[in-house]
């Protein structure tokens, strides 16, 4: 995110503050601010925290050389490596029209599950999100889009895949998966919970890890109603 002026023209000229606790003797709860200049791009705390939680996995799974957080604007172009996207930002929508398959869809502001009869939203004090792990079309890398409806559903995808990635591996190995998530905003991101996953793991999946897909199945997370 960039800043801009009141006709939202980008702002070469840019201000931010940071605030901090400075308690005084006459007031404990005083918050002092330090100036910052022409920071450009700014990078939201929800975006970061999923971004953590992104590396933190790389790291368990040995994978740690070779990646490149990418610019919005000067890696734009670049389409055929595996990419992880966070938030629902213009590059993520590109990404959802260049990869398949795609099990949601936002409408008016509301998350979907394609073709089941589900509709997430973020009135208060809910907010939801999605992990879509998916294929670009051509060149069939894969592809993991991280994205909430609100920063907290953002942050809590990171939180969600870091908590079950191991799980999650067993049911679907290298084939695609949607998980929408719940979260309450009022809880923080911790109380973020799998409420569906789409498709069904496959049945040879299934029979590897019994324990594994049971444990999801008897809280309904592969069952719909249409």
């Amino acid at each position: 995110m960039s800043g801009a002026d009141n006709a939202w023209n980008f702002n070469p000229d840019q201000k931010y503050i940071t605030r901090y606790p400075e308690p005084l003797p006459t007031d404990h709860t005083n918050l002092g601010t330090q100036r910052k200049l022409n920071i450009d791009p700014v990078l939201s705390e929800a975006e970061a925290e999923c971004l953590a939680d992104v590396y933190n996995i790389l790291g368990k799974v040995g994978k740690v050389n070779n990646i490149n957080l990418g610019d919005l604007i000067n890696d734009w172009n670049i389409w055929s490596d595996p990419i992880f996207s966070v938030g629902f930002n213009p590059k993520t929508n590109k990404l959802i029209e260049k990869c398949s398959p795609i099990y949601f869809e936002l409408i008016d502001g509301l998350l979907l599950i394609k073709s089941k009869n589900i509709t997430y939203n973020a009135i208060l004090p809910n907010d939801a999100g999605i992990i879509q792990k998916t294929f670009t079309k051509d060149t069939n890398n894969p592809v993991f889009i991280l994205a909430g409806l609100g920063t907290i559903g953002t942050s809590a995808t990171g939180y969600i895949l870091r908590q079950y990635f191991i799980k999650i591996g067993k049911l679907f190995g290298s084939n695609p998966f949607c998980i929408f998530l719940k979260v309450k905003i009022d809880e923080g991101r911790t109380s973020a919970f799998i409420d569906k996953i789409l498709p069904a793991p496959s049945w040879c999946r299934i029979i590897l890890y019994p324990l594994t897909y049971y444990s999801f199945r008897k809280k309904n997370i592969f069952k719909f109603y249409i």
